[in-house]
């Protein structure tokens, strides 16, 4: 996957690798905040070739919630803008 043009957002949500990506983490990372149920509860299946996703919205309150998860620093700037302001616009609110 290229670094983000826009929202990564897909309509089944996010798989660890789009995860790792964007938050500039690897996958084991990502797996860890699963493992500790972190970012919900994924749909789909594990495993080897497995298609676990996350929903948006829960990345957003992960986001939200566990800013000392992860680094600023690392994050897809842009995606991580997308996200925040995307969800501002859906409640009415004006950045």
């Amino acid at each position: 996957m290229q670094r983000c043009s826009g929202s990564l957002r897909v309509s089944e949500g996010y798989n660890v690798s789009d995860l790792a990506e964007v938050f500039g983490v690897g996958h084991g990372r990502v797996e860890s905040w699963a493992r500790r149920g972190l970012l919900g509860c994924p749909t789909g299946h594990g495993g080897h070739g497995g298609n676990v996703r996350f929903a948006a919205t829960r990345v957003l309150r992960f986001i939200k919630t566990h800013a000392s998860e992860y680094d600023l620093n690392r994050v897809d700037q842009e995606w991580f803008k997308s996200m925040l302001f995307s969800f501002r616009a859906s409640e009415g609110l004006r950045a």
